[in-house]
């Protein structure tokens, strides 16, 4: 199998496709991704920056799967998130995502040591 092949045969880590994400219902509905598209090769680095309020952490929450998809596509090595059933959800909260704190004195615990998780 040639290089050339082989890149084709690898998946993408993380594939954002049309991802919207909105809180509350009515009036109160704020809308906080919008049209989000994105692939992630593995290894390759990111950072979001952005202001407060911006969906950094809800676009963060819905990859880790901590949250359900309510409108596009999330892939995570080739698996639609939206196929998630609620035991895998359950598990996948249960395992560890750190953000950056942000001054609201939230930290992460360092001291418990890495979880692994399967899917």
């Amino acid at each position: 199998m040639s290089a050339a092949s082989a890149a084709f045969d690898t998946p993408r880590t993380v594939r954002i496709e049309h991802v919207n994400h909105h809180y509350g219902e009515g009036v109160s509905r704020n809308q906080v991704l919008f049209d989000n598209c994105l692939e992630l090769e593995a290894g390759q680095l990111v950072i979001m920056t952005g202001p407060s309020g911006s969906g950094k952490t809800t676009l963060l929450s819905l990859i880790g799967a901590l949250r359900s998809v309510q409108d596009g596509t999330i892939q995570i090595l080739d698996r639609d998130l939206a196929g998630f059933n609620s035991r895998r959800m359950s598990l996948s909260r249960a395992c560890d995502m750190s953000a950056q704190s942000s001054g609201r004195g939230q930290h992460a615990d360092h001291h418990r040591g890495p979880h692994r998780c399967g899917w």
